[in-house]
């Protein structure tokens, strides 16, 4: 279990935009992510090609959820004339 204190320092170099291993590094391009800490090289890469298929399952998940309940929301708000044409 991460202390407190390293953490926040994980959190202060991520928002730094540096490597949360070593503090120093870029983890990223300005076109791409880096694979590796140009200091300390520390690997930013998952060995799994579907390491993020699950966050973005939720996150299309909740989107689409999203965007349906509020097709929904405009429809029951305006019934007798629904904006057919503007949806």
């Amino acid at each position: 279990m991460p202390s407190v204190s390293r953490v926040v320092a994980v959190m202060l170099r991520t928002l730094r935009r540096r490597c949360p291993n070593c503090g120093q590094g870029r983890p990223q391009g300005i076109q791409r992510s880096a694979t590796q800490c140009d200091t300390c090289r520390f690997r930013f890469t998952r060995g799994d090609d579907a390491y993020f298929s699950g966050a973005m399952f939720f996150g299309m998940l909740l989107g689409e959820t999203l965007a349906v309940v509020a097709i929904v929301v405009v429809i029951i708000a305006t019934w007798p004339s629904v904006p057919w044409t503007l949806m």
